[in-house]
């Protein structure tokens, strides 16, 4: 796996979704903000929210974008996945941590740019992912990994992540 198409894919969906489009609608579209005043307490809340979502965002996306190259042998994109299913660090207690890391990148500019269009982009991402996982991508899994993604599926929640982690031998 070469360290180039790690990069494409990364440029080709994160980075697409958290920079190009978040930039293009706060540049080009109507940009009220979400409140048009807070008080200096609830902008330092607000801030402060952003701030602590961005690094856990961070730390999910780029953990299991590690995972997926590392143990995995492939990339987050649909067109180089992982050969092998990844169930290690965070993909033990929940299914799709990269994108739940995605979410919580988005929900911080959310917070942090506070406009209309920018909140309206992160409900459309979180709606469209929670209906394209289980009608496609759990689809594509279950004919990828068969048996193995099955007892994987069973064990581990899709967004909220399990207090046991993913016991491989049960």
């Amino acid at each position: 796996m070469t360290l180039f198409k790690q990069i494409r894919a990364i440029f080709a969906l994160p980075f697409n979704v958290l920079i190009t489009i978040p930039t293009i609608l706060y540049f080009y579209l109507n940009n009220d903000l979400i409140i048009q005043t807070l008080p200096l307490a609830g902008n330092l809340i607000r801030y402060s929210l952003a701030v602590l979502f961005f690094l856990f965002g961070l730390f999910l996306a780029m953990t299991t974008i590690l995972a997926f190259h590392k143990i995995g042998k492939g990339t987050l994109a649909p067109w180089d996945p992982p050969e092998k299913l990844v169930v290690v660090g965070m993909y033990r207690y929940v299914r799709n941590p990269m994108l739940t890391g995605i979410m919580f990148l988005l929900t911080s500019e959310t917070l942090f740019l506070f406009t209309i269009s920018q909140l309206c982009w992160t409900l459309f991402f979180i709606s469209a992912a929670v209906i394209i996982m289980p009608l496609y991508e759990e689809k594509k899994l279950i004919e990828r990994f068969g048996k193995e993604y099955i007892r994987y599926k069973s064990q581990v929640p899709r967004w909220i992540p399990s207090n046991k982690p993913y016991n491989q031998d049960k």
